[in-house]
């Protein structure tokens, strides 16, 4: 069996992320991913002996082995429980967003790029809490 830890949601900044951009979308967001995941682990006391990874890759956190699992949600309660939670951290997050800047229908599309969300920008503007390397984002 596996003992879960913690588990600690983990949000990075928006003006964080167009620091770790990379010239490949794919290697761009494994790095925001892992540097979440780097943030979190930094926070977890004691540290777990053991890193079960949702996915095929990840970049090695010094002195904790990991495990990347493919379809890990599916495979493994443990992965199956932070996926849940962090889903639900992520939907209330978006739901306070959606209360501060109405319009952009955070408290429906929790942060997935709508055509409703992306009509959004173009007539309200991107927000502090865009991701200013989402491409309608760069555009304006």
């Amino acid at each position: 069996g596996y003992l879960v830890l913690g588990l600690l949601p983990t949000r990075l900044s928006s003006k964080i992320v167009p620091e770790y951009k990379l010239i490949a979308p794919t290697f761009y967001l494994l790095r925001l991913d892992c540097l979440a995941m780097h943030h979190a682990i930094a926070r977890l006391h004691p540290l777990p002996a053991l890193l079960l990874i949702d996915g095929n890759r990840f970049w090695p956190y010094p002195n904790i082995p990991h495990q990347c699992i493919v379809r890990g949600d599916a495979r493994l309660a443990p992965i199956a429980a932070a996926s849940v939670l962090a889903k639900t951290h992520r939907d209330a997050l978006m739901h306070q967003l959606a209360q501060g800047f109405p319009g952009y229908g955070w408290e429906s599309n929790v942060g997935y790029p709508t055509q409703a969300h992306r009509q959004a920008i173009q007539q309200l503007g991107i927000t502090p809490h865009h991701r200013h390397s989402f491409r309608p984002c760069t555009v304006m």
